[in-house]
């Protein structure tokens, strides 16, 4: 009789788990429930919270997703050792920035100017003349390099430390230009090609310094009220697997689920889009091109005076 109570004991728990195992089943069925709707928006960085925004006022209905906690992209906020909280990722913004500042506006943030004048200091340390000499000579060498076609057959595969070494400049002034470019890419000139950077710098019409301002309440602060704009179509921690193309449509894999939707927007940075997976495949000269972009390496350093001395 206790051998047949053991066996009924063993039934029942048994039975038991059975049932919580499909009640299990159930509940990761139900989280990973397909969703449906027009747009499909990967990445919430300024680019998809804009999109979402443009969608929203269409009135066309569209998900928004985002891999990570928290939306913003390449703009982040810090707290501080002092309790402040700081941009620690992308933070400048200036008038020749229409739609970001309107944006700025309308959200009632406060600008706050970025104090730039000042002399010319260089390293190693020269007189105030000598360095300004240097600075002119360096910016007439980008200025020669501006003159050049992107399309220009004979610079095909140069990149721009090799177009530098065959320049008669003085060396000063080749070292000046070399570091004022790989200050502002974040990339060795060895790596960076000719027509690229010439392409670039011909779309630069900025009239005054990308460094006017920034915002008191952070750059991030910008992003989440965005954010906050867009309920539950905005869905964090829901990194994007697979986009596959169907009939009718696309359907978007992660790890939550899946979301059908009749067009996908990828708004992601081409080093990560090149992650993804796609089917069918991409066209090879967009996945080659995707699978050799580099972004700049950054390190961001703030620095704390006792006074403002300038």
């Amino acid at each position: 009789m206790e051998r047949g109570f053991d066996d009924l004991d063993k039934t029942v728990v048994s039975g038991a788990r059975a049932a919580d195992d499909c009640g299990l089943r159930e509940l990761q069925l139900l989280k990973r429930q397909t969703v449906r709707t027009d747009v499909a928006i990967v990445g919430a960085g300024f680019t998809g919270l804009s999109a979402a925004h443009e969608l929203n006022k269409a009135g066309i209905d569209f998900v928004l997703l985002e891999a990570r906690g928290r939306v913003g992209g390449r703009v982040e906020s810090q707290w501080n050792g002092l309790g402040e909280l700081i941009d620690s990722g992308g933070q400048f913004l200036c008038e020749d920035m229409p739609e970001l500042m309107a944006l700025v506006r309308t959200r009632g943030k406060t600008l706050v100017e970025t104090y730039v004048k000042g002399e010319f200091i260089a390293q190693p340390l020269t007189g105030e003349k000598e360095t300004e000499r240097i600075y002119y000579a360096s910016m007439a060498i980008r200025d020669r390099m501006n003159a050049i076609a992107p399309a220009d057959p004979t610079i095909a595969g140069l990149t721009v430390a090799a177009w530098l070494d065959r320049q008669n400049d003085p060396g000063e002034a080749k070292a000046a230009f070399r570091s004022m470019i790989e200050g502002l890419w974040c990339q060795a000139l060895e790596k960076l090609p000719l027509w690229h950077l010439i392409d670039n710098d011909r779309r630069i019409t900025n009239e005054v310094s990308e460094l006017q301002y920034f915002l008191h309440e952070t750059m991030q602060s910008l992003a989440d009220d965005l954010a906050g704009d867009l309920g539950d179509r905005l869905r964090l921690n829901t990194p994007v697997r697979t986009i596959e193309r169907r009939l009718g449509g696309v359907r978007l894999t992660s790890t939550t689920g899946s979301i059908m939707a009749r067009t996908a927007l990828i708004a992601m940075p081409p080093m990560m889009a090149s992650k993804l997976g796609f089917a069918p495949p991409l066209p090879v000269a967009l996945e080659k091109a995707l699978g050799v972009w580099q972004s700049g390496a950054v390190i961001k350093i703030q620095l704390r005076y006792a006074a403002a001395f300038w």
